[in-house]
């Protein structure tokens, strides 16, 4: 039987690829802080590393995607696993918090480098009308399914003093990635589109123009609030008395709703267009989030408005990258993808102090600030796509 079209070539490598990527951070990543906390660092320390983290991740990105739209997609790719694969020896061997802090910077430096030039291979890559398709099912559907099953191994791996063996299952995972890449993926950067001089080099990088700003501003917006809110949900159940084991049914139920909310947003998007695709996402998630604030006294009705919440909030998921894709140009694509999500990701830092100020106006503030917002998202997206088509 043979693949359906949108799932040939670079589409299927990726999708192999990223699904093993995420298997094996599951088994060390998730359980990077526990590790942390293991070798002497307080909850404090473990926040400080982890902003740096993201910031590293942030900064790498924007450069991840200048250097892709120059040098090219897979080479970029390449190099940015061959960073964060051995990164995972650091803390395999050196078993302090020098090494581990060491050796996730590097890891947040190399995925940070090769993520726009992943995300736009694999727009390149797809034909046109299932690019959301693609994307969706190569980055988030299919590895959304594997970590479903080892989040338990790798919780039992741990508490069973067997931490290193999750590392070193990840490093021969990255090593085999890595592999992949060098085989079988293929360059989608035109020869003739690389920049050769430096006045082009100058025009390509600047793409921060209203449009990309707009796009930032809506989906940014979005982010810092979903980021900003996740730490929070559960000490918010907590205050109706359900226990760890109820939020950790809460957490698989969501898992599998941000699976199939993934696909819809694939099949949505490339059927509708990214603009009603993410207009009905935030429509829905101002909706959904605003009941769950009031009515998850009763833990039947919590579990299901999560899904729901976690399901909606998805729709949009592929809903950016088809904009950015269809607004530049091959010498421009990549390194506006690498502005848009570093930027994104720098922004949701404030995501966590906003949510914490937001409670001392009460409980339920923080999920009715984000309905509020995602009204914000839908005016400042459609602002941008009237702009475009006036120009």
């Amino acid at each position: 039987m043979k693949l359906p079209l949108w799932l040939r070539g670079n589409v299927l490598v990726l999708s192999v690829t990223q699904t093993i990527f995420v298997s094996a951070n599951t088994l060390w990543i998730v359980f990077f802080p526990l590790w942390l906390s293991f070798l002497g660092v307080d909850d404090i320390g473990i926040g400080l590393i982890f902003t740096v983290g993201t910031t590293t991740s942030a900064l790498s990105i924007f450069a991840g995607g200048r250097l892709a739209d120059v040098h090219g997609r897979r080479k970029v790719t390449v190099i940015g696993s061959l960073i964060y694969t051995p990164s995972i020896l650091f803390i395999l061997f050196l078993k302090n918090v020098l090494g581990s802090t060491l050796g996730y910077l590097t890891y947040c430096l190399g995925t940070g480098l090769a993520a726009p030039a992943i995300t736009v291979m694999l727009m390149e890559s797809s034909p046109q009308g299932t690019r959301g398709t693609s994307y969706a099912f190569a980055s988030r559907v299919l590895p959304s399914l594997p970590p479903a099953l080892l989040a338990p191994l790798g919780g039992y791996l741990f508490d069973k003093k067997m931490y290193g063996f999750s590392l070193l299952i990840a490093f021969f995972s990255f090593i085999f990635v890595t592999l992949i890449y060098l085989v079988f993926l293929k360059e989608t950067l035109l020869k003739n589109e690389g920049i050769k001089t430096f006045t082009h080099k100058r025009s390509s990088f600047n793409v921060l123009d209203k449009f990309l700003i707009l796009i930032i501003t809506a989906f940014g917006i979005d982010i810092l609030t979903t980021r900003g809110i996740n730490w929070y949900v559960p000490l918010f159940l907590k205050k109706f008395g359900y226990s760890a084991f109820r939020y950790g049914i809460l957490i698989s139920a969501s898992t599998i709703a941000i699976t199939i909310g993934s696909f819809v947003s694939g099949k949505l998007t490339d059927r509708i267009g990214p603009v009603r695709t993410a207009t009905i996402d935030w429509i829905l998630v101002a909706i959904v989030i605003y009941l769950f604030a009031f009515m998850s006294s009763c833990f039947t009705v919590a579990v299901l408005l999560y899904a729901v919440w976690k399901f909606v909030g998805m729709i949009s998921y592929a809903a950016p990258a088809l904009l950015i894709n269809d607004h530049y140009d091959q010498k421009k694509r990549s390194t506006a993808m690498g502005v848009y999500t570093s930027l994104t990701r720098l922004v949701t830092l404030i995501g966590p102090p906003l949510t914490t100020y937001a409670l001392f106006f009460g409980s339920r503030t923080p999920f009715i600030f984000k309905s509020i917002l995602a009204l914000v998202s839908i005016t400042t997206l459609h602002i941008a796509v009237r702009l475009e088509k006036q120009k």
